[in-house]
């Protein structure tokens, strides 16, 4: 199995367990990440602020992968997600992350949702 992809299982088990310290320890300190509705957040620092602030509206969010392409470096792995907004109920998706490593690390992640709630309806 090639780096990205242990990286990308690494990457989704502490998504679940919004487990901040395991991914401070897979990102690249100059990370980037592209978040579908926002500008391009750059560095691990940033990266981890957001992520917390994200896990905060919810009370869980499990990311499900339902399908994995890899070249290389590169892979873009599939997902649905489920979970519940604090105090504003369920919320489901499905999308695809880009994730790019380099010297074990990931370096960039890009989002695409096929939905774009952004907030409890």
């Amino acid at each position: 199995m090639t780096s990205v992809l242990l990286l990308t299982q690494h990457l989704f088990r502490a998504m679940n367990d919004q487990d901040l310290h395991a991914l401070g320890e897979i990102f690249d300190e100059g990370v980037s990440f592209d978040f579908p509705g926002l500008r391009p957040m750059q560095g691990k620092k940033t990266v981890l602020f957001f992520l917390q602030r994200l896990y905060g509206n919810f009370e869980y969010l499990t990311f499900t992968q339902t399908g994995v392409l890899s070249d290389g470096a590169r892979a873009c792995v599939f997902w649905e997600n489920e979970g519940v907004w604090k105090g504003a109920g369920p919320y489901r998706n499905a999308g695809a992350t880009l994730v790019e490593a380099t010297g074990g690390k990931i370096t960039l992640l890009s989002d695409y949702f096929k939905s774009h709630a952004s907030k409890p309806t």
